[in-house]
């Protein structure tokens, strides 16, 4: 009986962080993994309950969901957290709608005098 691809499998599992998951995944690991140890202990484990249990234990490793990582936030070279617009200026903003209030005007203007012609 083979039992290597499930020693290597076994090695494998070992090596990795239970921090570095989720605790569903690594759950479903340690299941695996617990399963893999029992038939390679098992001196009467058939050929088919070892490539089972090293199919199981490689899929538990493949299904591992990494833990959300606190994910930097970019910050500026500043170092200044960008604002949600409270710096907008009262006077730049009274600007640009003054500004749009005189182009809306200029158009309805032109397009009154258009017509009157």
């Amino acid at each position: 009986m083979d039992t290597s691809k499930l020693e290597e499998a076994i090695a494998a599992a070992e090596e990795l962080e239970a921090s570095d998951y989720t605790a569903e995944s690594w759950s479903d690991l340690e299941e695996a993994l617990a399963e893999a140890k029992a038939v390679l202990a098992d001196e009467n484990a058939t050929q088919e309950q070892v490539d089972a249990a090293t199919a199981k234990l490689n899929a538990a490793i493949d299904a591992l969901i990494a833990a959300a990582a606190a994910t930097p936030t970019p910050t500026p070279a500043s170092g200044k957290t960008p604002g949600t617009g409270d710096d907008l200026s009262p006077a730049l903003f009274l600007g640009v709608l003054a500004g749009s209030a005189a182009v809306l005007a200029g158009v309805l203007l032109y397009n009154y005098r258009r017509k009157r012609v």
